[in-house]
């Protein structure tokens, strides 16, 4: 198991990307509802980071609704 440090405290989701599913994309937020951020503190609240984490994903199954 292994951490990735990012600048931001609020993490909303990631999901595997890439040809060959080795990129990592993390989605952050601002804040929760209702809840001050201080920008000056966390200026990449918000922002879409993309790592490397050195594993793959696996392929999602495609099916028909």
């Amino acid at each position: 198991i292994a951490e990735i440090k990012l600048p931001n405290p609020k993490v909303t989701s990631c999901c595997f990307a890439g040809e060959k599913l080795d990129k990592l994309i993390i989605t952050t937020a601002v804040g929760n509802p209702g809840e001050a951020m201080d920008l000056n503190q966390y200026p990449t609240a918000g922002f879409i980071f993309v790592a490397e984490p050195g594993v793959t994903g696996k392929p999602t199954n495609m099916f028909q609704v």
